[in-house]
């Protein structure tokens, strides 16, 4: 993925984060089997700008623990538009596993950063994200 690597946040990584202009309302972050994680809950969301290549397609690629269970699910977003609704439920036991969401053309063609946002639904939580990459397809 090195080569494809657009822009990346480490997540609970205070300069990391800052420097990707984080916003959050309902949202926490801490440690789990020593990797970083953040959450947001209860309607809350996280948003992050990430840097693009305005010349290539993109994809969003996000790593989860594959033991999150119900009570997990929110929208993922580029500039407001939502591109994927994700389920976290045992999706992949025992593993972190990443997930590469294609975000479409017109939303980053000719633009050099956008904005993520990681929406949980009402009485949901969004997360736990363990890692969040913007990469060329």
């Amino acid at each position: 993925m090195k080569n494809r690597l657009a822009d990346e946040v480490q997540i609970g990584d205070a300069t990391s984060e800052w420097k990707h202009e984080i916003n959050s309302a309902f949202s926490g972050s801490g440690k789990y089997m020593e990797h970083p994680v953040r959450d947001a809950v209860n309607g809350g969301f996280i948003s992050y700008v990430l840097k693009t290549d305005p010349a290539k397609p993109m994809s969003l690629c996000c790593t989860y623990w594959g033991n999150d269970n119900t009570g997990r699910r929110f929208d993922v977003l580029v500039n407001d538009k939502v591109i994927a609704t994700q389920k976290l439920e045992f999706n992949d036991p025992g593993r972190f596993f990443h997930v590469e969401y294609p975000i479409p053309e017109n939303l980053t063609r000719g633009q050099t950063n956008v904005i993520v946002v990681f929406q949980a639904y009402p009485r949901k939580t969004a997360g736990g994200l363990y890692g969040c990459q913007m990469l060329k397809r």
